[in-house]
């Protein structure tokens, strides 16, 4: 049988610091605020924009080093939850401790309490899976409690009720465990979004910095009877200039009015630039999961091509993970809208198909 263990040990989280939370959500501010024209000059390019590029990334990866202390430090506290829940026998505790008991689990509920308030309004997707988490917690706690206040009332017959406590407890246990899994997520989701964002700056500097050849030159004879080849003549544009205006520069998904079809994007962030008739372009993407869903709702991917003298523009594209597919671009009712349909090879866990209407940054 377990034994119990002392009361002295919280039940549930102390208060965590304020400070940590403000910390990430600061970082977070300054990421974001800090260059917001930095997708929409990458089309424009040249040599100064790669410590742009750069300093973003080092920004980004500030807020989620922020991010992750401030998860970690929630999940230390919930293992000290989790080891005294899963040792405690609270229906084999002498009735000398009834008080303490009670006064220790309407603790907890309080201090659960507080630990909601924190992300009370927080529109931070990877903090919202943590509020459900501990919302389910709060319930698991109510139950446990209700269940104890009716063991005691018959501490020396009431059977029933004693195992009703020992099922709440192990929802409990449940629970914290569930949280305990969500902290571990969330951790490493915001370190492979970190790993993302640091390659996806590194592609944006690369490509506004590129130089782009003006054509080799002439080469020198080798005996002045040879001619000299003339110079290589100039590619031409399938498209006319004005109409690549309709696809290339930094485009976002809205924040209202939102059109979409199939998966439910939550933050797509596009650019596109034109080099010397063909269209060069990155995209970063998540989207909604939905609940138990296996499915990674993060989608990475860049493309190129030729532009094409039609209005729908498809380009081959790339995955961060090597997945080949295609990316289709459709010019909106007006010049500040795109839609952008994609589709990739067949991908363990991935979105294969997705389509949505962008608007210009």
């Amino acid at each position: 049988m377990k034994k119990a263990v002392s009361l002295a040990i919280p039940l549930a989280l102390c208060l965590f610091s304020q400070t940590l939370r403000d910390s990430y959500r600061d970082a977070y501010r300054e990421w974001r605020q800090a260059d917001p024209t930095l997708e929409q000059d990458a089309s424009g390019g040249g040599a100064a924009f790669a410590p742009r590029a750069r300093s973003a990334a080092e920004k980004a990866t500030r807020y989620s080093d922020a991010r992750i202390a401030f998860l970690h430090e929630l999940t230390g506290g919930y293992d000290q939850t989790f080891s005294w829940l899963e040792d405690a026998q609270i229906i084999d505790l002498p009735s000398a401790s009834s008080k303490t008991a009670g006064e220790y689990l309407a603790a907890g509920s309080a201090t659960v309490n507080r630990n909601i308030a924190i992300f009370a309004n927080d529109t931070d997707k990877g903090m919202q899976h943590v509020q459900q988490a501990l919302e389910r917690e709060r319930k698991a706690l109510a139950d446990l409690s209700g269940a104890y206040a009716e063991r005691q009332k018959a501490v020396t017959a009431d059977k029933e009720a004693a195992a009703a406590a020992e099922s709440a407890r192990l929802k409990a246990v449940e629970q914290v465990l569930a949280v305990l899994k969500s902290l571990d997520q969330t951790t490493e989701q915001t370190t492979r979004e970190n790993a993302r964002w640091t390659e996806y700056y590194r592609k944006l500097g690369e490509g506004a910095t590129k130089e782009i050849s003006a054509g080799s030159p002439a080469p020198t004879p080798l005996e002045p009877a040879k001619p000299i080849p003339p110079d290589p003549v100039p590619a031409v544009r399938t498209v006319p200039p004005s109409s690549l205006a309709r696809y290339t520069g930094a485009w976002i998904y809205p924040a209202a009015n939102r059109v979409y079809r199939g998966p439910q994007p939550e933050f797509i962030d596009m650019v596109i630039r034109e080099e010397n008739g063909n269209a060069v372009g990155a995209l970063f993407a998540t989207f909604k999961q939905p609940r138990g869903s296996w499915i990674e709702p993060e989608v990475q991917f860049s493309f190129s091509g030729e532009f094409q003298n039609t209005s729908n523009q498809v380009f081959a594209l790339k995955t961060s993970d090597g997945v080949k597919g295609t990316v289709e671009l459709i010019p909106g009712s007006t010049p500040n809208l795109l839609e952008v349909k994609f589709e990739t090879e067949e991908g363990l866990g991935k979105i294969r198909l997705a389509n949505f209407v962008l608007v210009r940054k």
